[in-house]
């Protein structure tokens, strides 16, 4: 199956052309077509139907702000795939561990706790076990400032270690840290934002309209897309 099928039938032939090639083998997608994706991926994993516009949505606000969401999202299906939709709900995994749970779901279970925690200082940020592909939870806390004007930190620690920090301003966001060492951190804390603290971020707003993705990545996305329940 190759990818401009797809998208005719995702988008409608007359409606959308497939994505421009790139010289160094990248494609391109609009956003509108990110947040086809992200729609044709929820329901391929069972999200329920009323989730989908919300969690395109999310992914698309990670996306125009050029931090990953759309390959984080299709990750995610693609390492549980094999464990039961209803129990990746749940923070204790089958072997015992805990984190490494939904992400979308996560993001929802946090609403009850998050006043208590974005009120909290850099220093004493309230931990928790990470869920898996956690940096799909930016968006999610970003829904939640918005309307009090608030901004908070989303951060990732590992062996003690503090390996990426996202701050979070409204529709501004500043990712610090690589998104390996995150998607890989065993742990996620939230607190308040210190505007005199450090690092300084370099907050991003939404402008990117295109993102790019590797041939090679949109072919597996493809090909779990194609494949039989």
């Amino acid at each position: 199956m190759r990818w401009h099928h797809v998208i005719g039938g995702l988008f409608g032939a007359s409606k959308s052309a497939p994505p421009a090639e790139l010289p160094d083998d990248d494609l391109e997608l609009s956003m509108v077509e990110v947040a086809a994706y992200a729609r044709a991926l929820a329901a391929k994993r069972g999200y329920p139907d009323d989730s989908h516009d919300m969690i395109a949505r999310r992914i698309v606000f990670l996306e125009r702000r050029g931090i990953p969401g759309l390959g984080p999202f299709h990750r995610d299906l693609v390492l549980f795939a094999d464990e039961p939709f209803s129990m990746r709900f749940n923070m204790v995994r089958p072997d015992g561990r805990r984190g490494g749970q939904c992400p979308i779901i996560a993001g929802v279970t946090l609403d009850p706790q998050l006043e208590a925690m974005t009120c909290r200082t850099e220093s004493d940020a309230a931990w928790f076990p990470a869920p898996s592909n956690s940096v799909l939870l930016i968006p999610k806390l970003a829904e939640w400032l918005r309307p009090i004007g608030r901004a908070a930190v989303i951060h990732w620690l590992a062996d003690g270690q503090r390996v990426g920090q996202a701050f979070v301003d409204g529709f501004r966001i500043a990712l610090h840290g690589k998104i390996e060492a995150i998607h890989e951190a065993p742990y996620v804390g939230i607190s308040g934002f210190a505007e005199d603290g450090e690092p300084k971020p370099a907050f991003r707003s939404g402008f990117t309209e295109r993102m790019r993705i590797k041939q090679r990545h949109m072919t597996m996305m493809i090909e779990y897309l194609g494949r039989e329940p």
